[in-house]
């Protein structure tokens, strides 16, 4: 699988396009990704049994995730207290709320 133009955009949807090591990360990752949004709309919006081609609507649905996953690779809850102030950062809890619409409408339901 080519993870060139996948990781690629994803490193430029994050602002940082020239950023060569985030691009081998956003590279490793993408499978795992591109694994769970074909598992999840049960292979439909993907035309080639074999090729991970997809729609551009699910391709900035596989940035985000990218996105979400490098910013806490670790997948746990963080907790940062600065001063007054308290960051929490969660770990993966599945797909958001924008990204569920995207796929919904590729997702195949039970009748």
């Amino acid at each position: 699988m080519a993870s060139g133009p996948y990781a690629t955009g994803a490193a430029e949807w994050m602002g940082r396009p020239d950023d060569a090591a985030l691009i081998a990360r956003a590279g490793a990752v993408l499978p795992h990704v591109l694994q769970l949004i074909r598992g999840y709309t049960r292979g439909r919006g993907f035309p080639n049994e074999d090729a991970w081609e997809c729609p551009s609507d699910i391709q900035v649905v596989v940035y985000s995730v990218i996105a979400r996953v490098l910013a806490n690779p670790d997948g746990l809850q963080k907790t940062t207290v600065t001063g007054p102030f308290t960051e929490t950062v969660a770990g993966w809890q599945g797909f958001t709320l924008m990204e569920r619409q995207i796929l919904d409408r590729y997702r195949v339901k039970a009748l």
